[in-house]
């Protein structure tokens, strides 16, 4: 089953997630202009193993937009604001183009906080 959720980040953004399932959480990320949905065809074979959460970017699908905070390292606090606030520990992370770049921020800026198990890239921009 899958449902809607939102955590509320340190700048005052809400931030909107699918979730469902049981078992070691995974954070599924999409790309620019791609929402929680983009993951549909995944995340019920996901849930079979993981508690997964599936987030819309600020700016993106049902998360809020506001006037600024487009940088990685907005979007990459934003993350660390979403684990926080799910007080996910050993989680495994997918990200697909933005949110790879989102995640590399990530690993640099709060890896030694809150680390990610393993990370998956798909699609990475060159740049």
């Amino acid at each position: 089953m899958m449902e809607r959720k939102t955590v509320m980040t340190r700048d005052g953004v809400e931030l909107s997630y699918l979730t469902g399932g049981q078992g070691r959480p995974v954070l599924l990320l999409g790309g620019w202009s791609q929402t929680a949905t983009v993951w549909a065809g995944q995340f019920a074979d996901f849930c079979q193993s993981h508690t997964v959460y599936a987030l819309d970017n600020r700016g993106h699908g049902e998360s809020q937009k506001p006037s600024d905070g487009y940088r990685i390292q907005r979007f990459a606090k934003d993350l660390f604001d979403v684990a926080e606030a799910l007080d996910l520990h050993d989680f495994d992370a997918v990200g697909h183009s933005l949110s790879v770049a989102m995640l590399w921020a990530y690993q640099d800026m709060f890896g030694t906080d809150r680390p990610a198990r393993r990370m998956v890239f798909i699609d990475e921009p060159a740049a």
